[in-house]
């Protein structure tokens, strides 16, 4: 996959592992791992408008 990638993980994220997203960004070319801090998986319900801010200067 060449196409730009946002690897989103919460730093209290017991499902996704740390070294699994690192493993994520790695392998794909045009990737960018962001840390959310203090939130579990459930980022886009805890902490919307920090996912929000990590994603809008992607998309934009």
């Amino acid at each position: 996959m060449r196409i730009p990638a946002l690897v989103i993980r919460g730093t209290e994220d017991l499902i996704c592992r740390q070294d699994w997203a690192e493993r994520f960004e790695q392998l794909l070319p045009n990737a960018e791992l962001v840390l959310i801090p203090d939130a579990a998986h459930t980022v886009v319900f805890t902490h919307p408008e920090k996912l929000v801010s990590a994603a809008r200067p992607f998309i934009v």
